[in-house]
């Protein structure tokens, strides 16, 4: 009988990235930029809302593989909202030791107010 084909083992995961605590926001979205993907049917109610935008930090500050949870209210709008402001985010990302930028994680509040009339 034919040996057994050869498979390669997977690579070994990655790492996990740590957690960035305390961030350093080079940059934020502007109340323009918020008021630009405001969701239109919570504006037209004047409902406010709130989500966790989660992001990995890149070593340049930007944020990249960003995702929502804890939308409130639920399917309305604000996970979108949220990760259309992900670019206007950049982080003074230091490594915990003093070092140069890193690479990790981190959570961002987002608590939307209705833009004023």
């Amino acid at each position: 009988p034919a040996p057994p084909p050869v498979v390669a083992a997977p690579p070994p995961p990655a790492p996990p990235r740590p957690v960035v605590s305390g961030a350093d926001w080079k940059a934020r979205p502007s109340a323009a930029d918020i008021a630009a993907v405001y969701p239109a049917n919570a504006r037209a109610q004047g409902q406010s809302g709130f989500v966790v935008l989660l992001c990995d930090t890149e070593e340049d500050g930007s944020l990249s593989n960003c995702t929502t949870r804890g939308e409130n209210p639920a399917a309305s709008g604000f996970s979108e909202a949220a990760l259309k402001l992900a670019p206007k985010f950049r982080i003074n990302a230091i490594h915990p030791d003093g070092g140069g930028p890193h690479r990790g994680k981190v959570g961002i509040p987002l608590k939307f107010q209705p833009p004023a009339r």
